[in-house]
């Protein structure tokens, strides 16, 4: 029965993570330390992407590492994403994780690096890392969802232009984007012609009042689910996601879910500090259920 490399790779980073080799300047990821890295004088190899924007190379990663950044997946300026790769065999096609944030968190959150970072580990170990920017508008909310949308579409599309398979795109969703994401599962107005979706990772999911529509569409998920919060969410957020999980049992879907030390943002999958262990438990556990499924 053929495995889906996409989470046994995440797995295989997570539960090795003080173990594997690590690249100059990635050692931060086994000690939980801050990480400065110096820019590499590197040229890598140029990403023309088809669709609708450019794109800007950073040196902020290691040397042999590609992270490209702004590449537009729609007309608006603030639809874009970074990509982090690293060299492949023409022939290789690899697994995708997918990180999400709201564009106006760029300047107010602290977790851009410790993104950054972490994708330039999971490019560094065979994956193909992508942080997609997308509009939060509260009187549209959905546009922010469609962006996300159009996102994954993006990758679909342009997937030979960094050696990625489409059949292993495992999004992970933080705060807001969790319930959007859950929204392009469930509801036929986001779902996409033609990505595969290998299963979802939720941290610490956020969900408004209006998002009962999810609810009634639960038991129309077929990919697996890892549920995680922390510890030291707030109350509220900590009953949310203990309900959210609840639901997904009573809908006959019950998610792998775990209990993070720090609060949640999309890197707590790597585990960089050492307190998302229970998670990494977790995702090795959908690795079972990913076989019995037989997903490629």
């Amino acid at each position: 029965m053929m495995k889906s490399s996409a989470v046994i790779m995440l797995t295989t980073l997570i539960s090795n993570v003080t173990h594997l080799p690590v690249p100059d300047g990635l050692s931060f990821l086994s000690a939980g330390l801050s990480y400065n890295p110096t820019s590499s004088e590197t040229t890598p190899d140029g990403v023309a992407p088809r669709g609708t924007g450019g794109g800007q190379i950073d040196r902020s990663c290691p040397t042999e590492i590609t992270f490209t950044r702004a590449l537009r997946y729609k007309d608006d300026a603030s639809t874009v994403l970074d990509v982090a790769t690293a060299p492949a065999p023409p022939d290789a096609r690899r697994p995708v994780v997918v990180f999400f944030r709201a564009a106006a968190e760029e300047q107010l959150s602290l977790s851009t690096d410790v993104i950054r970072s972490a994708m330039c580990f999971a490019a560094a170990h065979g994956l193909v890392a992508v942080q997609v920017y997308y509009r939060e508008n509260e009187k549209e909310w959905s546009e922010g969802t469609k962006d996300i949308a159009a996102a994954i579409s993006w990758l679909t599309e342009n997937a030979d232009l960094f050696a990625a398979n489409v059949s292993e795109i495992v999004p992970v969703g933080c705060g807001p984007s969790a319930s959007r994401l859950l929204s392009i599962v469930i509801d036929k107005e986001f779902q996409l012609k033609g990505a595969d979706i290998a299963g979802l990772i939720l941290v610490s999911p956020a969900f408004r009042e209006s998002d009962r529509s999810i609810e009634r569409g639960l038991s129309n998920i077929k990919i697996p689910i890892v549920l995680a919060w922390s510890s030291s969410d707030a109350p509220d957020l900590r009953s949310t996601s203990e309900r959210f999980r609840a639901l997904l049992c009573e809908a006959g879907h019950c998610p792998r879910a775990a209990v993070i030390g720090q609060p949640g943002n999309p890197a707590s999958v790597f585990d960089l500090d050492g307190t998302s262990v229970d998670l990494h438990g977790r995702l090795r556990q959908l690795i079972g259920q990913l076989d019995a499924r037989g997903l490629p």
